[in-house]
């Protein structure tokens, strides 16, 4: 998936993605944990289609946003396999807005199950919930944002 060796540049560039992901999940904190969820952060997946390499600060800024949560560990693991079979998914998924369905659907299944076995949500109205909640935040942005950002001069220099 990716095709060059990672420079310092890159590490830097994948310690702010990771940053800019914990704040953001941090300041919405309300929203980004529970049920009804809607990680506004989760807008960032946007990222992959500049460079997939982009996954890794995603996935390590997931990591730690979700062990800030109430669940931490638990949370940390099963957030974060959900959003790297999300990014998976979106990789091979050749239209790029249709690919933004796939993280409502994988933490839909996941985060709901997580939510139900943990503290006795119901198990179908909950991971409706949570699909509802990333679908408002990745595939809706997705719908008016994906076009325009890609095109961006500067965003495609930056994300390169």
């Amino acid at each position: 998936m990716i095709k060059k060796k990672f420079t310092v540049n890159d590490f830097a560039l994948q310690a702010m993605i990771a940053a800019v992901y914990v704040a953001i999940t941090y300041i919405a904190y309300p929203l980004s944990f529970g049920s009804p969820q809607i990680r506004i952060s989760e807008f960032m997946l946007i990222l992959i289609f500049f460079n997939p390499k982009h996954s890794v600060g995603l996935l390590v800024g997931c990591a730690i946003a979700n062990f800030l949560g109430e669940f931490a560990i638990i949370d940390m693991f099963f957030g974060t396999m959900a959003s790297a079979i999300a990014i998976f998914l979106m990789l091979k998924t050749k239209n790029q807005l249709l690919a933004f369905l796939w993280p409502a659907i994988i933490n839909g299944v996941i985060i709901g199950l997580e939510l139900h076995f943990l503290i006795g949500l119901p198990l179908f109205l909950t991971m409706g919930e949570v699909f509802i909640g990333e679908f408002l935040a990745t595939f809706v942005p997705a719908m008016f944002l994906l076009k325009p950002l890609k095109e961006n001069p500067t965003l495609r220099r930056l994300f390169a």
